[in-house]
């Protein structure tokens, strides 16, 4: 997870301040985006490994993974045939 946080953020933060000439309001709401993401998904995978074998939430988090990738190429494949 690190090895990923370490790589994506500052891709993130980049793009984020291509689309903005407001870089300190982007960087912070970016910061606070993540730390929320840390805190809610410590808080529900830990409430949901009381009711399920942990293998599971493995699967969850995948199944949530292959969600947002589809979404991720389907909104690439809508960008690419707009007009420019």
């Amino acid at each position: 997870m690190g090895i990923a946080n370490a790589g994506m953020t500052p891709m993130i933060q980049v793009l984020l301040s291509k689309a903005s000439n407001r870089l300190s309001t982007v960087f912070s709401m970016s910061l606070s985006a993540q730390s929320l993401g840390s805190l809610a998904g410590s808080i529900l995978g830990a409430y949901l490994s009381q009711f399920m074998p942990l293998n599971n939430l493995f699967y969850i988090a995948s199944g949530a993974l292959m969600i947002s990738y589809v979404l991720l190429k389907k909104g690439e494949l809508d960008n690419s045939t707009a007009p420019t």
